[in-house]
């Protein structure tokens, strides 16, 4: 595999299916949550929307959420899910594990906030680092070639974030699950191809209205 930049590579970011924390808006961060039934048949939805996009690579955070999406484009794909923590949700301490309400938050984690430090989160500015970091290596081992990411939410806003200079990412961007972002990286520089598509559940559940009124 290559190390270089002397190709463009093109990543498909992917945030993982649908879990039952997601429904009832608790903050899971690390915290090992599966797929619920609905985040299954998400992530069989998206395997078959990239069927026939011929990835040389699958990647994973190590969390079951993810992991368990990725596998499912990677049955259909042949190729064996590399699971890696750098790719996991952002650390957000004695939050994981409350709801929203509980926390007294209404429209999401924010990027800083007073309380953070004291319960032991991981700041943005780290989150943002780790996020592009990895994904540059990732880039960068897969010179030429076309890589599946699945990861998190507060991971890809980060990401967009580092990548764009603030343009997309945390606070403009909403990644619902399985949404697919595509980024280019050439020359050293990250193109934003499109973001968060999720047009495969949206004709899945327009099929599924049809076949049941029909």
């Amino acid at each position: 595999m290559g190390v270089t930049d002397g190709m463009a590579t093109e990543l498909y970011l992917v945030r993982h299916g649908e879990t039952l924390w997601n429904r009832e808006r608790r903050i899971q961060g690390h915290r090992d949550v599966p797929l619920s039934p609905l985040g299954k048949w998400q992530a069989e939805v998206l395997a078959r929307r990239l069927a026939t996009v011929p990835f040389a690579a699958v990647y994973s955070s190590d969390l079951a959420r993810a992991r368990e999406t990725a596998e499912a484009v990677a049955r259909v794909a042949g190729k064996a899910v590399i699971a890696l923590p750098e790719l996991r949700e952002r650390c957000l301490g004695e939050w994981e594990g409350k709801t929203m309400a509980e926390i007294g938050l209404m429209e999401g984690i924010p990027l800083e906030d007073p309380r953070l430090a004291a319960i032991g989160a991981e700041t943005f500015e780290a989150l943002r680092h780790r996020a592009v970091t990895v994904l540059e290596a990732i880039a960068r081992r897969h010179d030429g070639e076309t890589v599946l990411v699945v990861s998190h939410g507060g991971f890809l806003n980060a990401a967009l974030h580092g990548m764009t200079g603030g343009r997309l990412g945390t606070g403009v961007t909403r990644h619902r699950n399985t949404a697919i972002t595509r980024v280019r990286w050439e020359g050293g520089v990250w193109t934003v191809l499109s973001v968060a598509d999720v047009a495969h559940l949206d004709e899945a559940q327009g099929e599924g209205t049809a076949a049941r009124s029909s």
